[in-house]
């Protein structure tokens, strides 16, 4: 009978370190599944960034280099931002669209697994990320704090604006939706209109504009106004009497020269010709002009 017992007890010990191993097996497995699945979620991410990195600055050069340095640049900026000590696979940077015209370009970066243990993950198998960027024209929002909103803007029309005397200054920008700005190159002051969400009007009259305007108008006659656009102008869009917010997509910029500014104390009047309108919804933007244009450069997908 001991014999017996002896023998089931060597037998239990026997099944119990066969399911140690197994189960000590089955714990490593999963560990390096772990750490093989975190090393190739690392690696995708880092790839992201590398194609972010890379179609941002090839956006940003698209219309100005050769395609050859346009290659170079693109892996350039690729492999700065993948950690080379931990990924020692070499990348493959692609060019997948390319527009200078709209200063768009597409890349594709790829790379070969990296694994510690290998698990699910094949060494042969090959990740990769995509990235598109566009460099945009922002324009800084330098314009006149008025609003046209009265007649259509058209190219050599004459306008008018800030002719109104009385409390219902419907054509002045709000205070909040406006700073003054000076140009550390130049020394010269200007608005700066907080547009891209749309602009605030307000009633009442600001004596603080006076003085800034005369400032502006006499460092040139090349200004810019907000104007509603001719469609919301032709659809009597929004009612001015009151403050109103007037929506971005309703909005263009106008170039214009001023012709008369008179403000004797009594009646104010500001007559201009408009040379250009842009249709700043659909991203139309002054190419040179003043010191507030800028570009920018977005990824778009």
């Amino acid at each position: 009978m001991l014999k017996m017992f002896g023998r089931l007890k060597k037998e239990e010990e026997g099944q119990v370190l066969v399911a140690a191993a197994m189960m000590m097996t089955l714990f490593l497995s999963i560990g390096a599944f772990v750490l093989d699945y975190g090393l190739v979620t690392l690696q995708k991410v880092q790839l992201q960034n590398a194609a972010d990195a890379a179609a941002l600055a090839g956006a940003q050069s698209v219309d100005m280099i050769t395609e050859s340095a346009l290659d170079t640049l693109i892996y350039e900026y690729a492999d700065a931002n993948v950690e080379n000590g931990l990924f020692k696979s070499e990348l493959t940077v692609q060019k997948i669209y390319v527009s200078k015209a709209t200063k768009t370009l597409s890349v594709k970066v790829s790379q070969k697994v990296e694994t510690l243990f290998g698990g699910l993950f094949a060494k042969d198998s090959v990740i990769s990320a995509d990235a598109t960027a566009r460099l945009t024209r922002i324009w800084n929002g330098e314009a006149l704090p008025f609003i046209n909103y009265i007649k259509a803007p058209e190219v050599d029309s004459i306008n008018t604006l800030w002719n109104h005397v009385d409390v219902g200054l419907a054509d002045r920008i709000e205070k909040k939706e406006c700073s003054i700005v000076t140009d550390p190159a130049t020394g010269k002051i200007y608005f700066n209109v907080k547009y891209t969400d749309g602009i605030d009007l307000q009633n009442g009259v600001d004596s603080q504009i006076k003085t800034d305007l005369n400032t502006i108008l006499a460092q040139g006659n090349i200004q810019y106004i907000f104007s509603l656009s001719p469609e919301a102008i032709a659809t009597a869009k929004y009612d001015l009497s009151n403050n109103a917010h007037v929506d971005f997509n309703d909005l263009v910029l106008m170039k214009v020269e001023n012709i008369i500014y008179d403000d004797n104390g009594v009646d104010r009047q500001m007559s201009f010709r408009v040379l250009d309108v842009y249709d700043i919804a659909n991203g139309e933007y002054p190419e040179t002009d003043f010191f507030t244009t800028r570009f920018e450069v977005r990824l778009t997908e």
